[in-house]
């Protein structure tokens, strides 16, 4: 829910961000109670540790490591070296040898990226590993081996040199427009401030050049016990890892001196003004801001109390930006306001707007006059009321799902509360703390905290374009102007209630089963509506529902190319024929319901998330949009304005090109796929959306599916009164596969953008067999990461040449004969075909150089890992039970998965390989600079 997420946010940028220069934690020094299940503790050498009991899901564990150093605390000729340390750490130990630890890791099952990883900000650096075992072994091995990177990293200078690379490869690749323009963002509010000389990426000359010494003093300066932090929860016994941890890190010591902490300044006093930023490539965006210095507000009682104000105040008037960012003639795609701070340097009140292309002038009015109608005349009754009711719902059940809340979810709540210096609060603690503050929070308070963040006239504008840019002048006109238009107080809408209470006679079930062996049901009512359950405990308070329909984007008719786009963007948002996307908006408050329609490959589908005891208001809302919704011209027209931002900014980078053409390509210029040209999403109208969605959502088949914390005869009864009421519905097709999907003839193929010189984007793909062999898909699979291993050891680890060059595998289950292998990279431009032939030879030469049964095992083990762990989700079931009725084979699909995987040889993976990966079939797409011509559309 936004409301929700805006409130943690805004929370979490109140507080203090910085590891505690002392020993201690911030409930110590707070009148918040912590949650009493985490046990905390500090090493005699300073270590700071937090411990936690959690079995979601069961026999698992989440781990980690938090050093108190980011970019900030670099010297002038260490940029970029506090994230360049971090990709050190999984190069080379005293006890690990260089290339070895992630093979380790592998090997008991951690999967290197979404397993096994880090992250460095200005002022931290985060290690984590997700064991899916907590035996001794693996506990063991993840403890010795952040050990090794908590003091024992080598800094090779060959492996410095093959890393730097990597680095490099990284900071091309987020040299974006939208990347570039946040920056100059950043240094015009905060000029001079050393949080804008440090950006994490770095400098590339210091990248490139900088010797091994200063890599090891800036590790030494601040790699300590004493700025440490290590997480650890899962299903475990709290004693046994806390004397565990005392064992493998009670020895660690710093070495040389401290580092000491950098000074960071402060805001300087500013006057109106205006700063235009230029970028082909940039979509459309205005701020308007107000810098003051950073306040320091301990984590308190009090200081959430702020923090919840505040939330109301801005939801309640970004909500009114969500109504404005409907209407047909809205000047601007989104945005809104909001208050935040930046690294103990300043706080910042902001206005930040996307803009319709153009339409600066009327853009500015408008945010300006609603900015001062809400300092001026404060909200509604009905404003703070819809507040309030999503912020009680979403506490409310965070609280109820307290129990069963996820392993890795913890580890990341704690590690943030730690860094931030906060409080870890329990749920049911932070529902109550709301509680307590919301009965005497009232609109008079809201409208002071939202005059307090917008004291001052020094307005600070920043202005983005791709077109032709206003001066700066008439920006700083043109919201001096807008202050001479009176505003009105906003309209109390009021009250409704919503429609579309009853469907019809309630259906009655006709035909009920159980699966014994997956824990389910399936049922048929007499209209035909299927329904498929699963009751589970994985987490409290959950239930997840889709409703499938026939039809999709392989139905589309020829001519209609591009209708799907149209459909997912403007289907919901045209409302209801008795509400408009705004009113159920403001109706559904406090209810955890969502109405998420997409046209997919093959069904048309609602899905979402919700709570038991919203599940009858989430069937009876999609039964609604099923016979009543609303065709909306407003709506059609806001995805217009869509369009001209995408098409703006689409070939501005590499990646930008290779989505908006590689699904065409691929599908040997079926126009259906990839993004089409801008005149044919245009040309796509209301009328043609009606004409093709309207027989799929009368006649089509349904099958519902619901998993989670539910009771199944009150699923049963609210799909009787809502789809089980409506008229009859055929029963599913019988699955025959689809013919017509054409794997393109080989070819090499060079694509262009218009963005950075020395960007570059690499795909390389070959044609496979399609899915329907369940066998043969598990084996591709398979194949799919040997082949990652393969590449990102040949690629990353002995070139240096890119960050993430990435394999696929694509085997359709809806098109015979249909599939593919690919590999992708960014490069340096310039080093295209030389990088062609590097990926080409290492896929290609899978078949000549066999599988090794290591591989294999690096390959598997993760895999089976996951597949585990995702049995104790409620999303995997969903999957696994959404098509169970239309397509009954996907339950066997699910029985033989394991065993499936489990009985792939590395023979099987060698021989598949020099079926399928040939030089004759290979398909090789280039994506560069356009160096003076056009990019290609």
């Amino acid at each position: 829910m936004p409301n929700r997420l805006f409130l943690l946010s805004l929370l979490l940028l109140l507080a203090p961000i910085a590891v505690a220069e002392t020993a201690t934690f911030a409930h110590e020094r707070s009148d918040l109670k912590p949650d009493s299940a985490v046990r905390y503790g500090v090493l005699d050498n300073g270590m700071r540790y937090a411990l936690m009991a959690n079995d979601t899901p069961p026999g698992t564990a989440s781990l980690r490591l938090l050093i108190g150093v980011g970019s900030l605390m670099e010297d002038d000729d260490q940029r970029g070296l506090a994230h360049f340390v971090e990709h050190m750490a999984f190069n080379g130990t005293t006890n690990v040898p260089e290339g070895k630890m992630v093979k380790i890791l592998e090997r008991l099952g951690l999967a290197f990226g979404p397993d096994t990883n880090a992250s460095t900000g200005l002022e931290r650096t985060v290690y984590q590993l997700e064991l899916p075992r907590v035996d001794d072994e693996t506990l063991g091995t993840a403890l010795f081996l952040l050990r090794e990177v908590a003091g024992n990293v080598t800094f090779g200078a060959d492996a410095i040199d093959r890393e730097r690379g990597v680095i490099a490869s990284e900071l091309r690749s987020r040299d974006s427009p939208a990347y570039r323009a946040r920056r100059d963002e950043l240094g015009y509010l905060l000029p001079g401030m050393r949080v804008v000389a440090r950006d994490v990426g770095g400098d590339l000359d210091v990248i490139e050049n900088a010797p091994r010494q200063r890599f090891v003093d800036l590790y030494q300066a601040w790699y300590r016990p004493e700025r440490a932090a290590l997480v650890v929860v899962g299903d475990l016994e709290i004693d046994d890892i806390e004397a565990r941890i005392k064992r493998v890190f009670g020895d660690w010591e710093g070495v040389g001196e401290p580092g000491v902490e950098p000074e960071r300044g402060g805001p300087a006093e500013r006057t109106v003004s205006a700063r235009i930023f230029s970028d082909a490539g940039v979509t459309e965006r205005i701020s308007f801001s107000l810098v003051r210095p950073w306040r320091e507000r301990p984590d308190s009682v009090a200081a959430r109390r702020e923090g919840l104000v505040d939330a109301l105040a801005y939801g309640a008037l970004n909500r009114r930006i969500v109504a404005l960012a409907r209407e047909a003639d809205a000047p601007f795609l989104g945005g809104g306001y909001g208050v935040s701070s930046v690294a103990e340097t300043a706080e910042i009140s902001s206005a930040d707007f996307a803009l319709q292309p153009g339409r600066w002038p009327e853009a500015v009015g408008v945010i300006e006059r609603e900015l001062r109608r809400a300092l001026i005349h404060g909200f509604t009754a009905a404003e703070l009321t819809e507040q309030v009711a999503n912020f009680r719902t979403a506490l409310r059940n965070a609280a109820e799902a307290a129990a069963t809340r996820t392993t890795p979810g913890l580890a990341q709540g704690i590690t943030g509360s730690l860094a931030q210096d906060r409080v870890f609060t329990h749920p049911a603690a932070n529902r109550d703390n709301f509680e307590a503050q919301v009965a005497t929070i009232g609109l008079d308070e809201l409208l002071a905290a939202l005059r307090d963040d917008w004291i001052g006239d020094d307005t600070l504008i920043h202005f983005a374009t791709a077109q032709e840019a206003p001066e700066a002048t008439a920006l700083i006109q043109a919201w001096a102007d807008s202050k001479a238009v009176s505003v009105e107080p906003p309209a109390d809408g009021g009250a409704r209630t919503l429609a579309y209470e009853s469907f019809g006679e309630p259906g009655a079930v006709t035909d009920r089963s159980a699966i014994d062996d997956l824990g389910a049901e399936q049922l048929t009512f007499a209209n035909g509506v299927r329904l498929n359950l699963k009751q589970t405990d994985f987490k409290d308070n959950q239930v997840l529902l889709s409703m499938r329909l026939g039809g999709g984007k392989a139905a589309l008719p020829d001519g209609l190319a591009g209708l799907d786009s149209l459909v997912n963007f403007s289907y919901v948002a045209g409302g209801l024929e008795a509400h408009s996307a705004d009113e159920i908006q403001r109706l559904i408050a406090g209810r955890a319901v969502s109405i998420n329609a997409s046209l997919g490959e093959s069904v048309f589908s609602f899905s979402g998330a919700t709570t038991p005891e919203d599940v009858a208001l989430q069937l009876r809302l999609w039964t609604a949009f099923l016979v009543a919704p609303g065709w909306r011209p407003e709506a059609h027209a806001q995805y217009l304005r869509v369009i001209d931002g995408i098409y703006d900014t689409i070939d501005a980078t590499p990646g930008g090109v290779l989505r908006r053409d590689l699904a065409r390509l691929l599908r040997s210029g079926d126009v259906r796929y990839g993004v089409p040209a801008r005149a044919v999403l245009e040309a796509r109208t209301v009328a043609e959306m009606q004409g093709f969605l309207t027989p799929i959502l009368a006649g089509a088949p349904i099958e519902i599916t619901a998993v989670g914390d539910l009771e199944p005869q009150a699923i049963i009864e609210a799909v009787a009164r809502t789809a089980g009421a409506l008229p009859e519905r055929p029963p599913p097709v019988a699955f025959e596969a689809l013919t017509g999907a054409a794997f393109p003839d080989p070819a090499s193929l060079r694509l262009t953008h218009r963005g950075q010189p020395n960007q570059a984007l690499l795909a390389v793909f070959w044609p496979t067999g399609d899915g329907l062999d369940e066998a043969r898909r598990q084996q591709l699979r398979l194949l799919q990461r040997v082949a990652q291993l393969r590449v990102t050891e040949e690629v990353r680890e002995n070139l240096g040449a890119s960050y993430s060059p990435g394999v696929t595998s694509v085997a359709s289950r809806l098109y015979a004969g249909y599939g593919y292998f690919g590999v992708q990279s960014e490069v340096e431009a310039g080093e295209t075909e030389r990088m062609v032939a590097t990926l080409a030879a290492v896929i290609e030469g899978i078949g000549e150089q066999p599988v090794t049964a290591d591989e294999l095992l690096r390959a598997r083990q993760p895999l089976l890992e996951g597949l585990e762990t995702s049995l104790e989700t409620n999303p995997y079931w969903l999957a696994v039970l959404s098509a169970s009725q239309s397509r009954p084979e996907v339950l066997d699909i699910h029985r033989e998965s394991r065993s499936r995987i489990e009985a792939v040889t590395p023979d099987e993976l060698t021989a598949l390989a020099s079926e399928f990966l040939k030089a004759e079939t290979r398909y090789a797409i280039e994506v560069v600079p356009a160096a003076g011509e056009a990019a290609g559309e």
